[in-house]
């Protein structure tokens, strides 16, 4: 029979497309339905994976044959032991992990702990409701790419006691992290006046979270970005009516937002949606949306953004607008009193719907000066986080680039791959001592087979082995990440070779699995083709 997790998502998108009639909506989801051939037919039955941790939840069973093995795509080294910085909860649907669901993982996670929780989420489409509290802070979402892992639920305003609690998943907790996932809500569609059909797919209240290459699926309000300061870098975000709201203050960086509202036929000036509802109620709040090198396309005639609360604020910069913006750009809710205190601007925008000469008479006129600070990632005070938010060239070093570096001192370096530094230095020593103590056995057996001693300085000599130090840096950005993070790599290897080959192969591999996915199969190709030279 077929896994009833695949079953339950073939059907949920079922009834999706059955409730409504907007085929638009249908569209953005088909990567989605395209992963659905990774769900196998099988029996209920798995068996037990090697793994590190302690934890189970009830989803686990066992003892029956299977006609095929649902664990055998299962990453073989994955998860990696836990380290001093960080603790990794696995979660997979099919019972190859720990948990079988997302709540069981997060529910395990220590309260208020120091320490970074990842929570390694298999593909799979994940039907439930997730909720992170205030008290467990420091928690990561890792995916296996937004079309392939997704949490989803279908709840409403009418069905959760309003908007704010709809959420597929609710994050109140501070430094958040989510990487290479979805976030859905497959409510249906609602018609014109419905009430109480508000869909949120995430809400978002706690500070500092960053969020990247994920996705957020939903209609109306679908990304509730309720409070605090967010990040957001090359996601995908799809609604029709206010589909990014709330009273955060956040920064969009390379992100696509897609509206599924019904096409409006040429000469038309009806409009059914909006990107934004900003709800800043005052001028001493600093909060806020901007969307920098973005784009906005899909169907209906929607504004930029409408006046929620009073001194609403939304700025796009070097953002493309199809002809889906409406001319007149922005809306006030009919209170015209909002127009002197709301701050909507645009600049060096582009795309058919990025003409301002018919914008309302309150819209910022922004010059370089105005723009200024709305302009890098300074706006959500990224200098105060560990894990925030560039996409700067990085390199490794290693033994003789690191003499006389203490690595017992906390590392302050600001780059993306603080997390990284911690657990591959955690893997490295624990490889210096397996080492140490293979040479070490060796060394006795060999003793005992030729019945000699050796000298106890000797002996020391020969399995001493210098600690190595791997450190990254952050270097110039560019705008190719990929290349330099490619490039850099390469560096590492060609000027500063390893004895062991297989070692840094090892490393490396493990670097990339807490780093982004889509840069594995460049840098180990890459890394593979030096590494394996002769002189390493």
């Amino acid at each position: 029979m077929i896994s009833l997790k695949c079953a339950s998502f073939v059907l949920l998108m079922a009834i999706a497309m059955s409730l409504t009639s907007k085929t638009q909506f249908i569209n953005p989801m088909l990567p989605f339905l395209r992963s659905f051939k990774k769900c196998e037919y099988v029996t209920v039955s798995r068996h037990h994976h090697h793994h590190h941790h302690n934890h189970h939840d009830n989803g686990r069973h066992g003892g029956h044959s299977a006609t095929v093995d649902i664990c055998e795509d299962f990453p073989p080294d994955f998860p990696p032991p836990d380290s001093n910085s960080t603790s990794i909860l696995c979660v997979d649907w099919k019972g190859c992990c720990n948990f079988t669901t997302v709540q069981a993982a997060v529910d395990a996670a220590p309260v208020l702990s120091q320490k970074r929780i990842i929570v390694w989420i298999n593909s799979g489409m994940y039907n439930e409701k997730v909720m992170v509290p205030r008290n467990k802070p420091n928690i990561t979402f890792q995916g296996q790419g937004y079309v392939n892992t997704a949490i989803m639920w279908n709840d409403t305003a009418n069905s959760s006691h309003g908007t704010f609690y709809s959420g597929s998943v609710q994050v109140f907790s501070s430094n958040f992290i989510a990487k290479n996932i979805s976030f859905i809500n497959v409510a249906p569609m609602p018609g014109p006046g419905i009430v109480g059909a508000q869909a949120v797919a995430i809400r978002i209240g706690g500070d500092m979270a960053a969020f990247w290459g994920c996705g957020f699926f939903g209609a109306q309000d679908t990304l509730h970005d309720d409070r605090g300061r967010h990040y957001f870098k090359d996601c995908y975000i799809q609604g029709s009516i206010d589909f990014v709201f709330g009273n955060g203050r956040s920064f969009y960086e390379n992100c696509a937002l897609t509206s599924i509202a019904s096409p409006v036929q040429p000469g038309q000036r009806f409009i059914n949606g909006a990107v934004t509802a900003s709800g800043r109620a005052s001028a001493d709040e600093n909060s806020g949306f901007v969307f920098y090198k973005c784009s906005i396309g899909g169907t209906g005639r929607i504004w930029l953004g409408r006046a929620w609360r009073a001194y609403s604020r939304v700025i796009y910069a070097y953002t493309s607008m199809t002809d889906v913006i409406s001319p007149d750009g922005w809306n006030d809710l009919g209170n015209v009193t909002s127009d002197q205190s709301v701050y909507y601007g645009e600049y060096m925008c582009t795309g058919a719907g990025a003409n301002m000469s018919t914008r309302v008479s309150y819209e910022q006129r922004l010059n370089d000066t105005l723009v200024a600070p709305f302009l890098n990632v300074s706006y959500i005070d990224a200098d105060q986080w560990t894990f925030c938010c560039t996409n700067c060239r990085i390199s490794v070093s290693s033994t003789a680039a690191a003499e006389g570096h203490d690595s017992s001192r906390p590392n302050h370096t600001k780059s993306i791959s603080t997390l990284a530094h911690y657990l591959v230095q955690e893997r490295l020593d624990q490889m210096i001592k397996q080492s140490q103590d293979e040479e070490a056995r060796r060394l006795k057996e060999a003793r005992k087979r030729k019945q000699k001693i050796v000298d106890r300085h000797d002996s020391s000599r020969v399995i001493s082995r210098k600690r190595l130090v791997l450190v990254v840096a952050m270097e110039k950005c560019s705008n190719d990440p990929r290349q330099d993070f490619r490039r850099s790599m390469v560096e590492v290897i060609l000027g500063n070779k390893l004895k062991e080959a297989k070692d840094l192969r090892y490393l490396l591999k493990y670097y990339i699995s807490v780093n982004y996915e889509e840069y594995k199969g460049v840098i180990l190709e890459a890394f593979y083709q030096v590494s394996t030279q002769d002189e390493i």
